[in-house]
């Protein structure tokens, strides 16, 4: 008999429902800001994120710090993001997993379009 997997690969992502989402905001958000989904998020889930902070914490990375854990809301300003973009790039040089490096390169945009405006923005991640 094989053994079940719980490892959350492509195929079996869409049937888990415990997401985080990472999106541009003009204002720091709080835990309660949001009571809606927030617009035009990115959406990750939360293994994926979590396997993001570990291999970041492994790695010895600041985003780490930046991203302790899924559970919270966490606001990047723009000069942090500059430091993740650049960290998000090393991860996924690094990494043999096609699922985290996927997800690291779309918050690495995200990261990037916070750099690239002119206005003052954060990138958020908030988890559940």
């Amino acid at each position: 008999m094989k053994q079940k997997s719980y490892y959350i690969d492509e195929g079996r992502i869409k049937d888990h429902d415990v997401l985080a989402a990472v999106f541009i905001s003009d204002v720091e958000i709080t835990d309660d800001k949001y009571a809606e989904e927030p617009p035009e998020a990115l959406w990750v889930h939360e293994e994926i994120l979590s396997r993001l902070i570990l291999f970041g914490s492994a790695y010895q990375m600041h985003f780490s710090a930046l991203i302790p854990d899924v559970y919270g809301t966490y606001n990047i300003n723009k000069a942090q993001c500059n430091d993740l973009a650049a960290e998000l790039e090393t991860v996924t040089e690094l990494t043999n997993d096609d699922l985290l490096r996927k997800y690291a390169l779309l918050i690495r945009e995200q990261a990037l379009r916070v750099c690239q405006t002119t206005k003052s923005q954060f990138l958020v991640v908030m988890g559940n």
